[in-house]
C-alpha cells in the first residue's frame, strides 16, 4: 500500500473514500466532520441518527457523496468515549474503516482520525498502522484472488504546523507495518515452504538489502559450540537446522547492546510425544517469534535507532524418527547445564536455551528479550489477545505493555525435585538455592528437567534465566510469551519488546487480521 501526506482541506482530499472518526456521547459533530456534513447538504447528520450511529469502538456507516465532493465514499468510524481514547483506538478505527472502504470498491483513501491529546505524529503513525495491517491478506496460494484491493493511503493534515511531524509518524508506522506484514508472510506459509533453509534464505536476504550482519551456524558448527539442547532437537528431522544470528549497528557509538531472540521451530510434531491430529494441524505457526525477529530486522536499518541489536533464530522442525531424542535423554546445554528430557513437546525451551546460552557467551548484551510460542497456557490463562511478559525486574514489568506474570525466584520451587537423582539432575528447587543465593552459575551447574505437564505456564520462564547467568550476565531479561495466537496477531510483541518497550518511545500494537 503507498501511504502519502495530504495537505488539502477534507472536503477537497482526492481520495475514493474520505474516513473520518466519531467519539462515542458528543452531543454535537466535531468540526471536521460538521464541514464535511455540510458540504453533503447534512445527509451525514441524517444517516447517523436513522442507524443510530453512537461512536462505539468497531461501529461504520458511510454515505455515498454523489458527487458533492471528490470523495466518492464518506465512512465515519467510531472512536470509542472521548476520555481516556489513545493511539489504539485510531489504529483500531483505521483498520475497520480500510476494511470497510475496500469492500466498497475503493482503491484509494484518506483518513482523519482525530483525538483530542493525541500528538499528529502519533495518530498519523496509528492511522497507517491501522490501514496497512487491518486491509492485510495472505493469498498467496488462492487460485481465485479478490480484485478488490486498497492501493493508496492519504493521511489527512491540514494544519502546516503539524505537517511536519505528521510526515515522520507516517513514515514510522509504514516501517513497521510493513515489518509486521513480512512476519505475517512468513508465519503464513506452509511447513513444506518454510523450512529452516528458507528461513536463513529469507534472513539473508534481509541482511544484503539493510546491509546487516549475518552468521548462520550449521549443524556440526552448532555440535562444536556444545549447544547439545538445541541439536537434540534437531536430530529427529531431515531438514538441516540453521543457528541464524543477524547484526544490526548504529553509524556511532552504540548507547546498548541488545539481544532478541525468536523461537524458529518451522514445525511442531512433538517429537516422540506426537501431539494430536488437532493440536499438529496449526504447528507451522510455531515459528512466529523468529518471525518477528526478522521482521524487526528488516525495520531496523530504517529507523536508524543508536542501539546495537543481535537477533538470534535457532531454526529447525521437531519430528519423531529413528534419530529422534527420547523422553528421558539427557543433553547438555552450551553452558553445560545437563537436562532431562521428560517430553519431547517441550523443545521451544531447548532451542531458546543454547540461544540464550549463546547470548550471554558470545554477545554478552545488556539486555535480552526472547519471544516464544511455547504453550497454550497463556492462551487459557489470558484469552487469545493478550500475549504473558515474564521480566525479572519488577520496576520494568510496570512499565511494558502486554500482561506482566510473575518471574520471581521463589516460584521455581513449585517445579518440584526430579525423579531421577542418578544423573546428578535436580529441578528448579535445588538450582535456585544454588543460583538466586549467589547470583551466579556454579562451576559445576545442577541440571534442569523440562516436561512437567502440571505446570505448563511456569517453567520455561522460570528456567531461561539459568542459561543467560554468568559473569557477563544481561542487566534485564525479558521472557515474551505469545502462545497459540492466529497468526496475524503474532508478531507485534518482538518488535514492541525489542525495540519499542526499551530503546524508542514510539507505541506499537498489532491488529488482527479478518
Amino acid at each position: 500500500m503507498k501511504v502519502s501526506l495530504e495537505t488539502r482541506a477534507l472536503t477537497e482530499a482526492r481520495a475514493d473514500a474520505l474516513i473520518l472518526g466519531r467519539h462515542a456521547g458528543e452531543s454535537r459533530l466535531a468540526p471536521a466532520l460538521a464541514a464535511v456534513d455540510k458540504a453533503l447538504g447534512g445527509l451525514l447528520t441524517k444517516v447517523m441518527a436513522a442507524e443510530t450511529f453512537e461512536g462505539k469502538p468497531g461501529q461504520l456507516t458511510h454515505v455515498h457523496s454523489d458527487g458533492r465532493l471528490r470523495a466518492a465514499h464518506v465512512l465515519v468510524a467510531g472512536l470509542g468515549p472521548k476520555k481516556g481514547a489513545d493511539a489504539e483506538a485510531v489504529r483500531r478505527a483505521a483498520s475497520a474503516a480500510a476494511r470497510r472502504a475496500r469492500e466498497l470498491g475503493a482503491k484509494s483513501a484518506a483518513a482523519y482520525l482525530a483525538v483530542e491529546g493525541l500528538s499528529a505524529r502519533a495518530r498519523a503513525q496509528a492511522t497507517v498502522e491501522g490501514a496497512v495491517l487491518g486491509s492485510y491478506r495472505f493469498d498467496k496460494y488462492l487460485k481465485e484472488k479478490s480484485p478488490k484491493r486498497l492501493d493508496a493511503l492519504a493521511v489527512v493534515e491540514p494544519e502546516r504546523r503539524q505537517q511536519g511531524a505528521a510526515q515522520a509518524g507516517l513514515r514510522a508506522g509504514e516501517i513497521w507495518a510493513e515489518a509486521t506484514c513480512l512476519a505475517r508472510d512468513l508465519v503464513n506459509e506452509p511447513a513444506n515452504v518454510m523450512t529452516p533453509t528458507y528461513l536463513a534464505q529469507r534472513a539473508q536476504e534481509i541482511a544484503r538489502s539493510g546491509r546487516l550482519g549475518l552468521k548462520v551456524l550449521e549443524r556440526a558448527d552448532c555440535a562444536k559450540l556444545g549447544m547439545g539442547a538445541y541439536v537434540g532437537v534437531a536430530q529427529g528431522s531431515e531438514e538441516p537446522p540453521k543457528f541464524i544470528h543477524l547484526t544490526y549497528k548504529p553509524r556511532g557509538r552504540a548507547r546498548r547492546r541488545v539481544a532478541v531472540i525468536g523461537k524458529g521451530i518451522t514445525f511442531d510434531s512433538g517429537g516422540l510425544d506426537l501431539k494430536p491430529a488437532d493440536g499438529m494441524y496449526r504447528m507451522k505457526d510455531d515459528m512466529s517469534g523468529a518471525a518477528a525477529v526478522l521482521g524487526l530486522f528488516q525495520a531496523l536499518p530504517k529507523l536508524g535507532l543508536p542501539i546495537e541489536v543481535h537477533g538470534l533464530i535457532a531454526a529447525t522442525e521437531n519430528m519423531p524418527s529413528g534419530t529422534a531424542q527420547r523422553p528421558g535423554d539427557v543433553v547438555r546445554a552450551m553452558n553445560g547445564l545437563t537436562i532431562e528430557i521428560g517430553n519431547t513437546d517441550a523443545e521451544g525451551r531447548l532451542t531458546l536455551a543454547d540461544a540464550l546460552a549463546y547470548a550471554a557467551q558470545e554477545i554478552k548484551p545488556d539486555e535480552m528479550v526472547d519471544v516464544a510460542t511455547l504453550t497454550g497456557a497463556v492462551v487459557v490463562g489470558l484469552g487469545m489477545g493478550l500475549s504473558g511478559v515474564f521480566h525479572l525486574d519488577p520496576a520494568r514489568r510496570r512499565r511494558d505493555r502486554g500482561w506482566p506474570l510473575h518471574a520471581g525466584l521463589h516460584r521455581r520451587q513449585a517445579m518440584g525435585p526430579s525423579r531421577h537423582r542418578g544423573y546428578g539432575l535436580h529441578r528448579a528447587r535445588a538450582a535456585t538455592r544454588a543460583q538466586g543465593r549467589h547470583g551466579r552459575r556454579r562451576a559445576h551447574a545442577p541440571g534442569v528437567s523440562f516436561g512437567n505437564s502440571r505446570q505448563a505456564l511456569v517453567p520455561a520462564q522460570l528456567t531461561s534465566p539459568y542459561f543467560v547467568l554468568g559473569r557477563q550476565q544481561p542487566s534485564t531479561y525479558t521472557h515474551v510469551r505469545l502462545g497459540l495466537l492466529p497468526p496475524s496477531g503474532l508478531v507485534w510483541l518482538a518488535i514492541w519488546a525489542g525495540t519499542l518497550g526499551s530503546w524508542a518511545r514510539f507505541r506499537r500494537n498489532s491488529l488482527e487480521s479478518r
